[in-house]
């Protein structure tokens, strides 16, 4: 019965190397992070209620969001694409810049320390 299950599994192939399940995996994956990126914008009613912004302080969370991972993409895709066998370990990084970046986030007593959070979760989600 083990020979039957193997040889099936051989026959018809990984799951995970069809075509369907790709596909699936990387616009299910592509949904979660914008839809976790703009969260953010949710997010800015209570942040600007906390830290007693103006509109202006707002405006410059965003800016900072913006440009960091404005300046980040364009290099970033040079320096990357070369580095394509050590994509797993570019993606654990990135990852822990984004938590790093989320704990700061959490974590910030000051305007400052707020900013470069949200500095830190842009530049790793452009990686």
């Amino acid at each position: 019965m083990v020979e039957t299950v193997e040889a099936n599994s051989h026959r018809h192939g990984d799951v995970r190397n069809r075509g369907g399940f790709v596909l699936s995996a990387l616009a299910g994956g592509h949904v979660l992070f914008h839809w976790l990126i703009q969260g953010f914008v949710v997010l800015l009613p209570e942040i600007q209620s906390t830290f007693h912004l103006s509109g202006v302080g707002v405006g410059a969370l965003v800016t900072t969001r913006e440009l960091a991972s404005g300046i980040v993409s364009l290099p970033g895709g040079f320096i990357i694409d070369p580095l394509r066998r050590y994509w797993g370990l570019i993606l654990a990084v990135c990852i822990c810049g984004i938590s790093l970046g989320a704990l700061l986030l959490g974590l910030s007593p000051v305007y400052p320390l707020l900013l470069a959070g949200i500095a830190i979760i842009a530049i790793s989600h452009s990686i």
